[in-house]
């Protein structure tokens, strides 16, 4: 069995995704997930799970999460004894019965340090390699790695870089990747941002608003949303140029709502304020296969749900995890990560 740790800097590196799409290329290979620490504690029935653990469900024939998050973290710390937590880590990864096991570190590297189970340390205990993932949001970046790079040492020698936006690619890979080579570093592709899989799909939209379909159509992502509170002509103005769009506006704004319906790009009206839609709107919707979602919420308090959703997004659905893969076989040196794995 052998086992790889996918680390990242900082959170909402796109970890779970990438793991997601190694997963479907290496189908040759019985693969199973192991979260050794969870901080997004979710319910399953009577137990806690990490929020990761649940993304992946169904993709993995085994996987694993011994240590959820279960309380404030300065009591966790308090309250917990590091070496049971090491143990409860080593039992459950030998547990697992598979060619590759997929390990994915906490939110970032140093997360659980004071608990002697941080990345490196789980890295340690588990004799794991580490591929990092590195969101380029500016080059400040490069540091982070090389910081990361002194916390693994050896154990780190494979780099990718997720979520490029406003670089060329060739500059990045030249200019980070000189960088990197000489700090015994490889970057094993780039990846650029996705619209899609930086979207929600219209039931996560719903789940996150606390709504209730009055149209359910068929299951689509939502990549942006705009507030319509403005007049019609306003309005006509920011509904055009923008792919999978959703429409947030009061529920009494029918003309809003009708004008929206008229736009092929918009997936979802979220009605504001416990308001439903008339009989017009709702046959329009049904019509064009657009779902609507009434929501008890104001505008304000509904908007910013969603703009919190969104920056939690994760990837869930087929259609997330397809073009994942397709971004990976695309940009990434696959090979290179099988070989590293085992060598």
């Amino acid at each position: 069995m052998r086992g790889i740790l996918i680390s990242s800097v900082e959170e909402k590196a796109g970890k779970t995704s990438l793991i997601l799409a190694l997963n479907e290329i290496f189908s040759g290979y019985k693969t199973a997930y192991f979260k050794p620490f969870g901080t997004s504690p979710v319910r399953e029935g009577e137990y806690l799970v990490d929020e990761d653990l649940k993304v992946v469900e169904g993709n993995f024939s085994k996987s694993s999460n011994p240590i959820v998050l279960d309380m404030p973290y300065a009591e966790f710390v308090y309250s917990s004894d590091s070496v049971e937590l090491k143990k409860a880590i080593i039992e459950a990864y030998e547990e697992l019965d598979a060619d590759i096991v997929f390990v994915e570190g906490s939110s970032e590297y140093k997360v659980g340090k004071s608990l002697g189970i941080s990345d490196d340390m789980v890295a340690e205990i588990l004799d794991l390699k580490v591929l990092l993932v590195a969101k380029y949001s500016n080059d400040f970046v490069i540091d982070r790695v090389l910081t990361a790079k002194d916390v693994f040492k050896e154990r780190l020698r494979k780099v990718l870089i997720n979520q490029l936006t406003g670089y060329k690619t060739s500059y990045v890979s030249a200019v980070v990747g000189k960088v990197f080579a000489e700090n015994d570093l490889s970057v094993v592709g780039v990846l650029p941002r996705d619209p899609l899989l930086a979207g929600m799909s219209v039931e996560d939209v719903r789940r996150a608003v606390e709504g209730e379909f009055v149209v359910k159509a068929e299951e689509g992502i939502i990549e942006h949303f705009i507030i319509g509170a403005m007049s019609k002509k306003s309005a006509e103005k920011f509904l055009a140029g923008k792919d999978n769009l959703a429409v947030i506006t009061g529920g009494d704004r029918k003309d809003i709502q009708l004008l929206a319906l008229d736009y092929d790009n918009v997936r979802c009206l979220i009605l504001t304020g416990n308001l439903y839609p008339e009989r017009e709107v709702a046959e329009k919707a049904r019509k064009r296969g657009v779902s609507i979602i009434v929501v008890p919420e104001d505008t304000l308090t509904t908007t910013e749900q969603l703009e919190e959703a969104m920056r939690k997004a994760k990837i869930r659905g087929k259609e997330k995890i397809k073009r994942m893969v397709e971004l990976v076989k695309m940009h990434v040196n696959v090979d290179e990560i099988d070989k590293y794995i085992f060598d």
